[in-house]
């Protein structure tokens, strides 16, 4: 988390201190930071929390002013109706903050993905709100985002996962209403993936989302499925490979 912050500092024509560093050290004691929770949003597993960051280069805010601050979004929990639309009432309250800090002149939203998944629809529609938005989108080195949050990070304007951090994908899926409690994967004719085929590749590309989109339906299950790392996302065109200046 760190690493990318300062990242994403670095990238900054705005700031005289970054543009002088030019092989930065993540573990340098002049870069601190100073992190508190704005608000923390729960409601049932789903837990949304909305993060300031000031980021400290020799004890001076790297901001272009003394009290601004990066604000960001940290989402764990199931991918639902309430996690998108939680998302969207903070994204316009980050966008109104008169406290924030611009980087590079412009906005730039992060938003860090921790979820095992949900819903298929509410997947494709926070995906849809972060490409609207140009969200940079981050799976730590600790985190996992799956299924349907799998489907969410696709929707980053720029996607980035740390080492260690990985994406699982499978095939989307009806649950039985019996006492087995079984599942029933969607064919690839159903409307549904059909609309999957054609997210991934309008995310990504169409060589690479018509890739990603036969591994997702050759896995059926509700657990298990195509777990990939961050060095198989960048070479599959579904993570970014360093920061976008």
């Amino acid at each position: 988390m760190k690493k990318l912050l300062i990242l994403l500092l670095l990238s900054t024509s705005l700031s005289a201190i970054a543009n002088s560093i030019l092989t930065p050290n993540w573990t340098n004691p002049k870069y601190k930071e100073d992190n508190k929770i704005i608000s923390e949003i729960k409601i049932n597993d789903l837990v949304v929390i909305h993060m300031s960051t000031v980021p400290l280069w020799d004890g001076k805010n790297v901001c272009g002013s003394p009290n601004q601050a990066l604000e960001w979004i940290l989402l764990s929990g199931r991918i639902s109706p309430d996690s998108t639309y939680v998302v969207k009432k903070l994204i316009e309250q980050i966008k109104n903050s008169p406290t924030k800090c611009f980087l590079k002149g412009e906005d730039r939203l992060l938003v860090v993905l921790n979820s095992e998944g949900g819903y298929l629809a509410d997947g494709f529609d926070l995906g849809e709100l972060l490409r609207k938005n140009n969200a940079t989108v981050l799976i730590t080195s600790i985190g996992r985002c799956s299924s349907s949050c799998a489907t969410a990070f696709l929707g980053g304007g720029s996607r980035f996962m740390e080492p260690g951090a990985e994406l699982l994908f499978h095939a989307p899926y009806i649950e039985r209403k019996d006492l087995n409690k079984e599942i029933v994967c969607l064919s690839s004719h159903d409307e549904r993936t059909k609309k999957l085929l054609k997210y991934m590749q309008k995310m990504i590309n169409k060589e690479d989302g018509e890739f990603l989109f036969k591994r997702t339906m050759s896995f059926c299950s509700s657990s298990d499925g195509w777990v990939i790392n961050d060095d198989a996302a960048k070479l599959l065109n579904i993570a970014n490979q360093e920061i976008v200046n």
